[in-house]
């Protein structure tokens, strides 16, 4: 805070303290930490605490209460996992997703009301928001990947997988020097869309509302408005004090002991996994609060959240998020439907399994990407390759990498990457691909061939 520094104890301002104005707009936007009646603070956390599980179900309120009760502790979350996951609340217009964080949460963790920040900040100001501070949540809004120039959406990406292990950013200087901006700030992104490149995909914890879920539920708009009638920022100082003299070492391993517990040996991959811990360690700092003050709240459907978490970010039977082999496929699926593959020139059929002759489908894949401008991760045949390895490895969907086959003619023999449809088709968006009618003279032209 620039009049303060905040602990367990309170708010004060050291001798050998000074605050330096570094020029970013964060600060200004901080209500002051002014002292409260305690009584004062506990009729309000009476009234706001239970509320706020009211805003949506559980699946979609949980994940950013944990996340926003998590986000001041930062640094010794990221101290002890070694990352800190970044909060995406994705929905459709009329959905609140952007009006939950704005008037409620912000609010909650001390910004005074004040309109987010855009995705299309230039480069730099986008750098200096996110190295201004390590603890106050930091809200982007309008995240519209399909209507940003390339050059900003890939910024913003750079920057959120760089923001998750809190890594250096340098700038050079006309005077040849060079100034280090150290990428940490705990950072909530809204928009219509949420990220699909598999690096951020792992980095991420999700909220998904749905504007047909209030028209349906009229307690849920009454919770907000009700909210939007409270100065929120009463809690703020009281929330700063409790979350600092928590024990953070021992929240950790009982949102770790939780979070196992509900996963109940589902395999998934670990930032997943350490993101949950982060966001469940938030419910037990929110939980705790509410105790403090003597407020009551129902039993936190944890399962839920962590259901809704693996079924949005993870495929291949719920253990792996989406990778770039995976949208390979559903993008040749798709050409092999239009024409722009064709049966037994770029894949075939052998012994009951699609064969894909690698470097034609890619060359097909590339261009088709190139055409329509697709804005998803495109792969290279290098990464190509190296991913079909790794699936097969782990014995996924490519029972074999590298195999010769017959493609139409006995004389056409060619190496193909062998793919179980039927298991694709249980994961992916994946249709059949069309096969050649029989040739009814007895040849080769267009049934299966096995080796």
């Amino acid at each position: 805070m620039p009049e303060s520094v905040v602990g367990p104890e309170g708010a004060a301002l050291p001798d050998d303290v000074l605050f330096v104005d570094s020029g970013d707009a964060l600060h200004k936007r901080l209500r002051r930490l002014d002292p409260i009646d305690p009584a004062v603070e506990a009729a309000t956390a009476a009234l706001v605490l239970p509320k706020l599980l009211e805003l949506n179900t559980p699946e979609v309120i949980l994940p950013i209460l944990g996340w926003f009760f998590a986000a001041p502790l930062k640094p010794r979350i990221h101290k002890a996992l070694g990352h800190f996951p970044i909060l995406c609340v994705w929905g459709t217009q009329g959905s609140g997703k952007s009006s939950i964080v704005m008037e409620v949460f912000w609010p909650l963790m001390g910004i005074r009301s004040a309109e987010p920040f855009s995705a299309t900040e230039t480069e730099f100001a986008l750098l200096k928001l996110l190295s201004s501070t390590n603890s106050v949540p930091v809200f982007i809004d309008e995240y519209k990947p399909f209507d940003m120039p390339r050059y900003r959406r890939n910024t913003l990406h750079r920057y959120m997988r760089r923001l998750y292990t809190g890594e250096v950013e340098s700038r050079g200087r006309a005077d040849q020097t060079v100034v280090s901006y150290r990428l940490h700030a705990p950072l909530c992104l809204a928009g219509e869309t949420r990220p699909i490149e598999s690096a951020l995909v792992e980095r991420i914890v999700t909220s998904n509302p749905s504007k047909d879920t209030l028209p349906d539920r009229p307690e849920m708009v009454r919770a907000f408005q009700k909210l939007k009638t409270v100065d929120l920022g009463l809690l703020n100082r009281g929330i700063l004090r409790h979350l600092l003299a928590r024990d953070t070492t021992a929240d950790l391993a009982v949102a770790t002991r939780v979070v196992e517990g509900t996963l109940a040996g589902r395999e998934v991959p670990l930032r997943i996994k350490d993101n949950l811990i982060a966001t469940v360690s938030g419910l037990l700092h929110f939980e705790g609060y509410a105790g403090s003050l003597g407020v009551r709240l129902p039993e936190l459907d944890v399962a839920a959240l962590v259901a809704a978490q693996c079924d949005d970010l993870l495929e291949s039977g719920g253990r792996t998020v989406k990778t770039g082999l995976d949208y390979f496929l559903e993008i040749l699926s798709s050409l092999a439907v239009s024409g722009g593959i064709q049966h037994n020139r770029q894949y075939t059929y052998s012994s009951g399994q699609l064969a894909l002759h690698v470097a034609s489908c890619h060359a097909a894949y590339a261009e088709h990407c190139r055409r329509i401008g697709y804005e998803g991760e495109v792969l290279d045949k290098k990464a190509l390759v190296r991913q079909l390895q790794e699936n097969h490895r782990r014995g996924g969907y490519v029972t074999e990498v590298s195999r010769a086959t017959t493609f139409g003619t006995r004389g056409d023999k060619r190496r193909a990457a062998f793919i179980d449809l039927e298991a694709v088709k249980r994961l992916l968006d994946v249709d059949d691909f069309p096969q050649d009618e029989p040739s009814s003279a007895g040849g080769y032209g267009g049934g299966w061939h096995d080796d």
